[in-house]
């Protein structure tokens, strides 16, 4: 299966670009650039909820990968992560009661918001692994020395 293609700046910031540089300037006119970053948190989300999708978004602002574009996906984690918590005390709750039934049941609950919640945070950059694929090293800094 072939990789994901990088950013153009990426690649040439590592050196492993063999591109001459026509086909390096053409590369950047066909790449996405998305100004959009006006982010803002949807109405139907509390008041709580709205304070920890600001935070969030603040952080994925400064790091530039982020944008009004992506509103919706955080707006989903944040919401999957209220749910978790919820569930991770029923959970906690089941196996204290020693119901076996209750607990199975929570436990699957359970392990699907964990899955979703997985998925969205690594859509996002916020798993370790996902942040490595999003960083950018910054451009070589040129001397303009005469």
């Amino acid at each position: 299966m072939p990789r994901n293609k990088q950013p153009i700046d990426l690649l040439v910031a590592k050196g492993k670009s063999h591109m001459g540089k026509a086909e390096i300037e053409e590369r950047k006119a066909r790449e996405l650039h998305v100004p959009f970053t006006d982010v803002h948190p949807p109405e139907y989300m509390s008041e709580k909820q709205k304070q920890e999708f600001n935070r969030i978004a603040d952080m994925l602002l400064a790091l530039n990968v982020f944008t009004e574009l992506d509103e919706d996906c955080l707006a989903r984690y944040v919401l999957e992560h209220e749910l978790y918590l919820a569930q991770h005390n029923e959970v906690r709750k089941a196996r204290r009661s020693g119901d076996s039934q209750r607990l199975k049941e929570a436990e699957i609950l359970y392990d699907k918001t964990v899955r979703r919640i997985r998925g969205l945070a690594s859509d996002l950059g916020l798993t370790p692994t996902s942040r490595c694929k999003l960083t950018i090293p910054p451009p070589p800094v040129e001397d303009d020395e005469l």
